[in-house]
């Protein structure tokens, strides 16, 4: 279940611009990484919502008991 090499991925991006980074060329690894990181934080954001809703939810129904 490979990808051709030529389809664009961020793990690759950042694979290949990590190697640039050690001869000064940093901001090759900037956004990938930031489009990682926005990822990450913004699924963490949801699923804390999600559960705060759940937990919501789950606090009126025992109370409707």
């Amino acid at each position: 279940l490979r990808r051709p090499p030529t389809v664009p991925d961020w793990r690759s991006d950042l694979q290949q611009a990590l190697v640039a980074v050690p001869i000064g060329v940093w901001w090759t690894a900037l956004y990938p990484g930031l489009a990682m990181f926005g990822l990450v934080l913004g699924l963490s954001f949801l699923g804390e919502g999600v559960d705060a809703w759940l937990s919501r939810s789950e606090t009126i129904g025992r109370a409707e008991r």
